[in-house]
């Protein structure tokens, strides 16, 4: 299922005009669970106080994060006080008080920051949603009606009593909306009336999800998407729909619509996370993991409660798998990997060779990269030491020179293969076959250095003279690094410290590396690059 639905992300729909799908590239998502910290693992609400803490509402009690580890607020059997009035949290609310406001299966709790106790309100009430009228009173959606708190003295009223309110929305100018399992409504406070609005929708079209953006207001469709909704009059202005854009959605809930501080939508389905601009009309998806594979995902089907935290991360709960950090800070990176095109994780060089890029791995030879097409090759050979790739020089145009765990390969771009080297090249080759070659570079005097584990060794490429530096100058062993500056000095970082050498004498000077007016020296050079 999760491959077909994938499969249509990229289908454009030309009713929808500027409407564009695409995969999310650049996020890193962390789990937790049962396993890391959650007493359980289904997740309804997440928020965060004014210290940072973050607050997490499940189905077995209320969790306080601190970014190292979880306390547990639990009801307690037989007692009312300093215990939750249930253990099935729907709704959290912090303002901007000592207060936390935790809506249960079993009532309204009320916890206080400062000194940790716990008050309670509406015993055997289910509270749904909580929203503020201002700082001293709260709207609350039960299943008892549409309720005012007035907070301050503990007094609350049922402006729309006998209905099973499902969400409410303040939407200023004295009006509430509110939603119920068969309609839309709004509560007109001066004139102490309620009526019904969209009336077009019907209980099958499941909206329980509604939020307000400045004049407009987002309506989750159940097994449909979006409506774009007018604030003020109620009437629809655009509907999107999901369905047209993804097919394979089939029949799917929303189960939370969030706007995040840069003004875009995110909506929480079945298999994933969709994220729409309302400037750009651009959609991004985000799918979950359904089946558990890949490192690096969002995990949970469904996914319920999303919250943006202080700091600019996603907190997303789950119905089943606990909760989802995730980090959107990424989005000038790419991340490519084993998910979308390589066929190994672990790198260990890069060279470019015209639009393609060579990826040198650890184990799984050579990946090609096409950056215009965006295919992807690979190439391995027999002997696994050798598709160990620790550096690449380009020799020639398109023709690469790779060291290897164990010895030298030649790799033809062009071809995307390893091929032989020319029979004056092979006294080289040869001699380093079983060798471990940590790093190879190219000068401008087409002579090839090469760090290895016995050793540094030049090349000559129009001679073929090759030259074992450790037996002439007793240099050290492992060399990790050479780079050319404009003078024609080669720079060698090794790990007993950093070497210059210089053409015009045909020798080397160490050259010492250290803080000054302190005692600590730099020895182990893994790299060096000239700015």
């Amino acid at each position: 299922m999760l491959n077909r639905f994938c499969a249509w992300l990229f289908v454009f729909c030309g009713c929808f005009g500027m409407l564009r799908a695409q995969v999310f590239q650049n996020v890193w998502v962390e789990n937790f669970d049962n396993r890391n910290g959650l007493t359980q693992n289904t997740v309804w609400s997440i928020t965060q106080d004014n210290r940072g803490l973050l607050w997490i509402g499940t189905d077995d009690g209320l969790l306080r994060y601190d970014g190292y580890q979880f306390k547990v607020y639990r009801s307690v059997i037989g007692k009312t006080e300093n215990g939750l009035s249930g253990n099935s949290i729907r709704n959290l609310y912090y303002g901007k008080g000592p207060y936390l406001w935790v809506s249960t299966s079993g009532g309204l709790s009320q916890l206080n920051l400062l000194t940790d106790s716990i008050k309670n309100f509406f015993p055997a009430v289910r509270v749904r949603r909580i929203i503020p009228r201002d700082s001293n009173s709260l709207w609350l959606a039960t299943n008892k009606g549409l309720c005012y708190f007035d907070v301050k003295h503990e007094r609350y009223f049922y402006k729309v009593p006998n209905q099973n309110v499902l969400n409410v929305v303040d939407l200023g100018d004295d009006k509430i909306l509110f939603t119920t399992y068969e309609k839309c409504w709004v509560l007109d406070i001066k004139r102490n009336r309620y009526y019904p609005i969209l009336n077009n929708l019907s209980i099958a079209d499941g909206i329980w999800t509604i939020i307000r953006q400045g004049n407009r207001l987002w309506l989750g469709v159940e097994n449909f998407g979006l409506w774009m909704i007018d604030g003020k009059t109620f009437q629809v202005i655009r509907k999107y729909d999901f369905r047209k854009q993804f097919p394979a959605l089939g029949n799917f809930p929303i189960r939370d619509i969030y706007e995040t501080r840069n003004g875009k939508i995110w909506i929480s389905i079945h298999v994933g996370l969709l994220c729409f601009d309302p400037v750009t009309e651009k959609l991004e998806f985000l799918p979950s993991d359904v089946e558990y594979q890949r490192l690096n995902s969002l995990k949970g089907s469904p996914l319920n409660d999303i919250f943006e935290d202080a700091s600019g991360l996603l907190w997303v709960g789950s119905n089943n798998s606990g909760i989802n950090k995730i980090n959107l800070r990424l989005e000038k990176f790419r991340t490519i990997n084993q998910d979308n095109g390589l066929n190994y994780n672990f790198i260990l060089s890069f060279a470019e060779s015209g639009n393609k890029l060579l990826i040198g791995t650890d184990g799984k030879g050579i990946n090609v990269w096409n950056r215009n097409t965006n295919q992807f090759s690979a190439a391995e050979v027999k002997e696994k030491q050798q598709n160990r790739v620790f550096s690449m020089s380009e020799v020639q145009p398109g023709l690469f020179w790779c060291a290897t765990f164990q010895g030298l390969l030649q790799f033809d771009s062009r071809l995307q293969k390893y091929t032989s080297p020319a029979p004056e090249h092979r006294i080289l080759f040869d001699s380093l076959q079983r060798i471990p070659v940590r790093k190879i570079y190219r000068d401008s005097h087409q002579r090839i250095w090469m760090g290895t584990e016995q050793g540094m060794f030049t090349y000559d490429f129009n001679t073929h003279q090759l030259t074992n530096w450790l037996k002439k100058n007793e240099q050290g062993n492992l060399v990790s690094s050479f780079k050319e500056d404009k003078n024609g000095t080669i720079w060698i970082g090794k790990r007993d410290g950093l070497q210059a050498y210089s053409y015009q004498k045909n020798n080397f000077n160490s050259v010492p590396l250290s803080i000054p007016n302190a005692k600590i020296a730099f020895e182990d050079i893994s790299d060096v690059n000239i700015t």
